[in-house]
């Protein structure tokens, strides 16, 4: 008997150990230069992928965050700014600090070393960054890795005497009690590509330091799940509709990019392969028809947190005349109008109070004036025309109405619409065959990337935002650019006839 319990008790000990020891998520900030971009590399992944591989190999989850992104690779956010000094480089850890990592990776200087600048206080900026990274985040656990050898004998001169005091300030803030780990990397000259940069090589001895850093740092104890980010920084879920592919899609990856603490919803007909996040959710929605939208609206209020971005992008590009749903909406009225004021309406007691919601369609050519007043859902005077004018026009008088709502309900929502412009996608592709060829092309000449687009758009949401606060409006237009502008105000009467309207038509199909 005794026996059997010193086994049960000892047993006990093992999986305390192994629970205390296990290596928690991770979600790490990449900062520095062209090294960290990974310059020099197949790619241009560098280490991060394979670091990253490593990392799941463990069996646990990373995210890698930062304001950039690039490599042939998922989850390739990163702090890696290349050509920048060690004074440029203690600039840009203070937006990306607020993904909340538990792990921050520093390899910086090389430049400094390299052309000779700043070489007497390096070692001080580089203090300044490690100190202000703990002020923000005081329970960071910081790698921080020398510069590595060059094969350039006055670059290395220098960097040899810049390391030393590297590594004395990190011994200097372990003393301290700080969470900071010094980070060999055995670099020879077999290892770069270049005199300065790795080649993959190298680059897989840098991911290799790196997780061996990750894995001691854990056996000490200091790395803990990551946490949530703060009510400021965390603006709730993102919820992107049509956010399965083209725009949509790459609006929703830089959400979850941007704040991955939080969740981002991407809903659409069909899950989109290898999502790149892992804060990334799909859920499943037909948004042309209002009966799918209200089931999908009341479930997901069910589940989920309040949304403090709601992005609405589906819709469709065809030269069809009018095509009814079962439901007696045309199809693209109901994708590019109809659905998205049902989803607005269903989901407004889920919004945070300074939510912000985004309409992409076309915020420059819509007006009073664009509009059939006596047939405004298009039933007998249907034209592609006529209808895209309807519905962008439609979208900026109800705008209006939400921003006067919520400016009587003393809430800081803010009601947006965007222009894309041309944009590189495949939404050609619904076009018949003999139009497929020329759209493509001219999309390909004259639009940008959907990386591009997006990083437009939500810089419009800022924008919006924040002229909004400054003017007391709580609705904006934004041009494809990101940019704020005005244009005149519907009256009051217009305004009621279009609101009217679309909850006569919405509420019809739902009682149907």
């Amino acid at each position: 008997m005794l026996s059997t319990l010193r086994r049960f008790f000892a047993m006990v000990v093992v999986l305390m150990a192994f629970s205390a020891t296990a290596l928690p998520n991770i979600r790490v900030l990449p900062l520095g230069d062209s090294i960290t971009k990974g310059t020099g590399s197949t790619g241009l992944v560098g280490y991060r992928l394979p670091l990253r591989q490593k990392i799941l190999a463990q069996g646990v989850k990373v995210n890698m965050v930062g304001t950039l992104k690039n490599g042939n690779m998922v989850d390739g956010h990163h702090e890696g700014h290349s050509g920048k000094l060690l004074s440029d480089i203690n600039g840009y850890w203070q937006v990306p600090m607020k993904a909340r990592p538990n792990v921050v990776l520093i390899h910086a200087g090389t430049n400094n070393m390299d052309r000779g600048i700043d070489l007497d206080i390096a070692a001080d900026i580089m203090a300044d960054i490690v100190d202000g990274i703990f002020k923000v985040a005081s329970d960071v656990t910081i790698l921080l890795a020398p510069v590595i050898w060059a094969n350039v004998p006055t670059m290395q001169a220098n960097t040899d005497k810049f390391n030393v005091k590297v590594r004395s300030l990190i011994a200097a803030r372990q003393k301290s009690g700080k969470k900071i780990l010094e980070v060999p990397i055995d670099i020879k000259k077999a290892d770069l590509g270049d005199s300065k940069h790795p080649n993959d090589a190298g680059y897989e001895k840098m991911a290799n330091a790196w997780l061996k850093a990750i894995l001691e740092a854990d056996k000490k104890g200091w790395l803990k799940t990551p946490v949530k980010m703060s009510e400021s920084d965390a603006p709730g879920t993102g919820l992107v509709v049509g956010g399965t592919g083209g725009i949509g899609y790459a609006i929703a990856c830089r959400i979850a990019a941007n704040t991955p603490s939080s969740t981002v919803i991407i809903s659409g007909r069909n899950e989109p392969k290898n999502i790149p996040h892992s804060n990334m959710q799909f859920r499943a929605l037909d948004a042309s028809s209002m009966r799918a939208i209200k089931k999908y609206t009341d479930e997901v209020k069910a589940t989920q947190d309040r949304f403090g971005t709601l992005v609405l992008t589906q819709g469709i590009l065809t030269t069809a005349g009018r095509t009814e749903t079962s439901e007696g909406i045309d199809r693209k009225m109901a994708l590019h109008y109809y659905g998205r004021q049902l989803l607005i309406r269903e989901l407004m007691p889920a919004l945070t109070e300074d939510a912000k919601v985004l309409i992409v369609l076309d915020s420059v050519r819509g007006g009073p004036d664009k509009l059939n007043w006596e047939d405004l859902d298009l039933k007998t005077n249907f034209t592609i025309s006529s209808a895209a004018a309807h519905c962008l026009s439609m979208t900026d008088a109800m705008i209006q109405r939400y921003g006067a709502e919520q400016k009587a309900a003393g809430n800081k929502r803010h009601f947006i619409h965007a222009t894309p412009g041309v944009v590189n996608t495949n939404i050609a592709s619904s076009l018949p065959w003999y139009l497929r060829g020329p759209a493509s092309a001219a999309a390909s000449l004259f639009g940008v990337s959907p990386d591009t687009c997006a990083e437009h758009m939500v810089k419009g949401i800022e924008n919006a935002a924040a002229s909004g606060e400054k003017a007391g409006t709580h609705y904006e237009f934004v041009t494809e650019k990101g940019v704020v502008f005005e244009k005149a105000a519907w009256n009051e009467e217009q305004v009621q006839k279009v609101n009217d309207h679309t909850w006569g038509i919405i509420d019809g199909a739902l009682k149907a």
